[in-house]
């Protein structure tokens, strides 16, 4: 014998279950929406230079979440979606962290570059100028200080902006004329060190001859007065 339960009863029952469903499902995509909303607010921002490949996770996590909603996979759905959320929040403190260390590192780099520049500065004051060579030289050297300044100066705005993957990229530009400073006082002190090696050392003469001696001999013959 089945037990048939009323007709009110199921009614109701069935009016519940349609609720549940109804609210889980509301509220997975009010969640779905929260996601979205989080990840395109990481994605425009400069989250993109340091947790790139998380984001793309997220994304492909939301997507699949979309196609478990529309193939009313709701239990499914959920799981993901809270997972998304999840994991979007660790990628948050994992974007405030590595971006927190990208602006150490960046202001490292820039101190060690100013100190770089003040060391040719006080090496170019005391550089040798007399000759065409070494004229050319000091001119060098002075140009390329006056550009690694104007470049360090760039470098420095974009710190203080907050935009540090910026520094790494353009870094390269500085860092370059710092090389080119390196091999011209290189290249003079090769050629110092060349000029001490091939100056002749100065001869003694000494002399290996006989020294002349005059004798006066005198003869002493009886004789007259």
């Amino acid at each position: 014998m089945v037990l048939r339960l009323p007709f009110i009863i199921r009614l109701v029952m069935g009016i519940l279950l349609s609720s549940i469903l109804y609210s889980c499902a509301n509220s997975t995509k009010d969640e779905l929406s929260e996601a979205v909303a989080s990840l395109n607010m990481l994605e425009n921002s400069d989250a993109v230079y340091y947790v790139k490949d998380e984001l793309q996770s997220i994304r492909s996590l939301i997507e699949k979440s979309h196609s478990q909603i529309e193939l009313k996979e709701n239990k499914s759905a959920a799981s993901t979606i809270n997972h998304a959320l999840s994991q979007l929040k660790n990628i948050s403190r994992e974007y405030q962290k590595r971006k927190q260390d990208a602006r150490v590192s960046s202001k490292n780099k820039l101190q060690n570059i100013e100190a770089r520049l003040a060391s040719y500065a006080t090496e170019l004051k005391a550089f040798p100028s007399e000759t065409y060579i070494d004229q050319n030289r000091h001119d060098r050297i002075r140009y390329n200080l006056h550009l690694a300044k104007k470049q360090i100066e760039v470098l420095q705005q974009y710190h203080a902006n907050g935009q540090y993957q910026e520094i790494s990229h353009r870094k390269s530009k500085t860092d370059d004329l710092l090389i080119q400073i390196d091999s011209i006082f290189n290249e003079y002190e090769e050629q110092r060190q060349k000029s001490i090696e091939e100056k002749p050392e100065p001869t003694n003469f000494t002399s290996t001859e006989e020294q002349y001696s005059e004798i006066e001999t005198i003869n002493v013959t009886p004789g007259n007065d």
